[in-house]
């Protein structure tokens, strides 16, 4: 299944960079990413906004430190929208743009496979993430 994510900044950050109004506008800000290749730069870019190659001046790979830094207004991250919205240091960036598709996955290790127990259980959490919009 798949969540919804957005991206997010603080309003102080926003009003640095000046408020995005559009998403062209998103392409003067710095973004927070998780690795070196352009996977995410190229999603961007092909959403509209137009990303320089050093869009990304500071890459974290640990999701928590990342949103840490994002809540700390280092620059816009990207979130799955019922971890950012509630979260009351930080905004949408840019109110109109489109979510982005964030795959989940629900492993477990393979021994476990064997165990009526842990299969009741592993069933459950799919039916249940599946029917929670995913």
């Amino acid at each position: 299944g798949a969540r919804r994510g957005h991206a997010y900044a603080t309003p102080e950050y926003l009003d640095r960079i000046g408020p995005p109004t559009s998403m062209a506008d998103l392409g003067r800000a710095d973004w927070l990413g998780f690795d070196r290749t352009p996977v995410m730069r190229d999603g961007l870019v092909a959403m509209g906004v137009p990303l320089p190659m050093d869009a990304f001046p500071v890459v974290v790979s640990h999701h928590v430190a990342q949103w840490a830094l994002c809540c700390a207004g280092a620059g816009i991250g990207m979130m799955m929208e019922e971890v950012g919205d509630p979260e009351p240091r930080v905004v949408r960036a840019l109110a109109d743009m489109p979510p982005f598709p964030v795959p989940m996955w629900l492993v477990c290790h393979r021994e476990l496979r064997t165990s009526r127990r842990i299969r009741v259980v592993f069933d459950a959490l799919a039916d249940a993430l599946s029917a929670g919009g995913g």
